[in-house]
């Protein structure tokens, strides 16, 4: 129904509906969400040796304008749409991909006992007890384990 309102409704994305105003309000506690994640990343940079992030939000706000040394190529807004679109990119694609494995796992249970066979020799059994946080990061493999805080200490 509200497809065929948008088709012969041009404003009706901007009406004051009850749906739109709800997309209003989530829209902006997502785009507050991602400000203050720039805001923490930008504080975060100016204390600690910014070669050592390593992530996507800093290599995009470290890049400089070609035209201009020393002037971003990115201002705040530009930054937080380009994480949310690499959010919702990322979501989308991992999602779908993740369903066709499962989907074609399920199409062929030779392939699943022949998976199962590799992940029984090659993976470690599970961790004895709760998993809590110690035992998870001192597995050998976790990114977890060994990622410095900005003074140095083991996180």
């Amino acid at each position: 129904m509200q497809v065929l309102l948008e088709m012969y409704v041009p404003y009706y994305a901007h009406l004051p509906t009850p749906g739109n105003r709800a997309l209003a309000r989530e829209l902006a506690l997502l785009q507050h969400t991602v400000d203050n994640v720039i805001a923490f990343k930008r504080a975060r940079l100016k204390q600690c040796d910014a070669s050592s992030e390593g992530d996507l939000l800093t290599q995009l706000m470290q890049a400089e304008d070609a035209h201009s040394p020393g002037k971003p190529l990115f201002s705040d807004r530009e930054l937080r749409d380009n994480t949310l679109t690499f959010m919702a990119a990322g979501h989308e694609t991992t999602s779908t991909a993740l369903s066709w494995a499962l989907y074609l796992l399920a199409q062929h249970p030779s392939v699943v006992a022949t998976l199962r066979q590799e992940i029984a020799t090659h993976l470690q059994p599970p961790l004895e007890g709760s998993g809590s946080e110690g035992e998870v990061r001192s597995q050998p493999g976790t990114r977890a384990n060994n990622q410095p805080l900005c003074d140095g200490r083991a996180a």
